[in-house]
Formats: C-alpha cells, structure tokens, sequence
C-alpha cells in the first residue's frame, strides 16, 4: 500500500510481521541498523527495499542482510554508511 501523506508512528507491538531474533546457535551476520519509526525503516527501505524489522535481545532493529562471514557483512555496513545509515554488524544473538 502507498504511504498516507502524513505518516503515523506504529507501536513496535503493533507492528505485523515483527521476526524474532536467530536462536542462539545461529551462524549468520546480520547487519542491522537501530529503528525508531516509520521514517527510519522508509530510509532503510530506500537502500535496502527488503529491510524489515527484527527483534533483538537489544530490542527492535531493521535487518538490511544476513551473510555466514563477516567480512560480506563489514562490506554492507560500509555501503550503507555512505548513504547515511549506521549499520552494525551481530553474530546470532549476540
């Protein structure tokens, strides 16, 4: 659906298809980027077009890629930083 002219905030339990966080024997990296709202996740959007929303033990973040090395992820956060977006990078849960 289009985004209405002005943009109202969701409660992150509201939000659907909220994923949790990997289980703790999870290989992957993921990059994530931190979330506090609709615009965030518009501006993760614009980068990555199938960012979404995860729950983290540190709380909800955007996922914008899942990589099995870190090197491949290292590379996506520096991408995303120059187009203005803070990524980091986590190893399953951790």
């Amino acid at each position: 659906p289009e985004p209405s002219p002005t943009p109202v905030e969701t409660p992150p339990e509201k939000i659907p298809n909220l994923a949790t966080a990997p289980p703790s024997n999870d290989p992957y990296y993921y990059v994530l980027v931190g979330y506090d709202g609709e615009d965030s996740l518009r501006a993760a959007r614009g980068a990555i077009p199938d960012a979404y929303l995860r729950q983290f033990p540190q709380g909800i973040r955007i996922q914008m890629g899942a990589f099995d090395n870190a090197a491949d992820a290292q590379r996506l956060v520096n991408a995303l930083q120059g187009r203005g977006l803070v990524g980091e990078v986590h190893q399953g849960q951790n």
